[in-house]
């Protein structure tokens, strides 16, 4: 079956300073995470944390403001998740954010 680029995750962040889960990869899947789209709704910039959630382990892939109408664009990230790792995000205002992930995900576990 050919490996093809799909919608991992979409919606809008709930509250303020509360760490929201976007997607998890499932059990025998190696997810590969292509594009991250992070957009401010709100009139005010956001402090925002974007990470991977491995086990006990944080890996930030961003930390900082999203300005007002501005758009936080990660492409060509490629990031690997493996089963049971996370993406997540942490906005300092409720309802703040809305997200857009997309990659792939492979049968079986990554060496």
């Amino acid at each position: 079956m050919p490996v093809r680029t799909a919608r991992l995750a979409v919606g809008t962040t709930g509250a303020a300073g509360v760490t929201q889960t976007l997607v998890t990869c499932p059990a025998g899947v190696t997810m590969i995470v292509k594009d991250i789209r992070v957009a401010n709704i709100v009139q005010v910039g956001v402090s925002t944390i974007l990470a991977i959630h491995s086990g006990p382990t944080f890996a930030n892939l961003f930390v900082g403001t999203v300005a007002v109408s501005a758009v936080l664009v990660l492409t060509n990230a490629f990031v690997v998740l493996e089963p049971g790792d996370a993406l997540v995000l942490n906005p300092s205002a409720a309802a703040a954010l809305t997200f857009y992930v997309s990659g792939a995900q492979l049968e079986g576990v990554a060496p």
